[in-house]
């Protein structure tokens, strides 16, 4: 596998694309909200087949990544049924060392992600999770889903 650093603000600046070869595109540890110029980049990949894993930590911190109402946040509504939520999961019945340390509680086998996963031998821990919500009803011709839940008893905090 090979890796490549993308600097997006400078493909939105120039007009440029993400390579056609890109088997994903991973945001990491992103701080701040994406402006729409970035979004349009990615966007464009992403209606091209391309793949996105966001690593995001849960930040309140003002125009932060995902924030609710934030321009990234709502483009992954609109387009996908999927949005970060301004609170952190807490999971009192399923949790590690403290109710933020959030063990998975269910996983969906039906999920091509999630069939790979070993819930009953190795459960997937999260610290400090953000809650993310997904649509019933997913723009048209998108597929989303849920990889792993959070038990019944889990709320979000902000």
């Amino acid at each position: 596998m090979i890796t490549a650093p993308l600097n997006s603000a400078e493909l939105a600046a120039t007009g440029g694309t993400i390579p056609n070869d890109a088997s994903a595109v991973i945001l990491a540890r992103p701080t701040t909200d994406l402006p729409l110029a970035e979004i349009g980049v990615l966007d464009d990949y992403l209606k091209k087949g391309g793949a996105l894993f966001i690593m995001a930590d849960a930040l309140f911190n003002e125009d932060a990544f995902m924030q609710e109402d934030g321009a990234f946040n709502q483009y992954l509504w609109q387009t996908y049924g999927l949005r970060a939520l301004d609170a952190v999961v807490v999971d009192p019945a399923s949790s590690g060392q403290t109710p933020l340390d959030v063990i998975s509680a269910a996983i969906f086998p039906d999920n091509a992600i999630a069939a790979r996963l070993d819930q009953q031998n190795a459960p997937t821990l999260f610290s400090i999770a953000r809650a993310v919500e997904v649509s019933e009803t997913p723009p048209a011709n998108t597929l989303n889903g849920r990889v792993i839940m959070s038990s019944e008893q889990s709320f979000g905090e902000t």
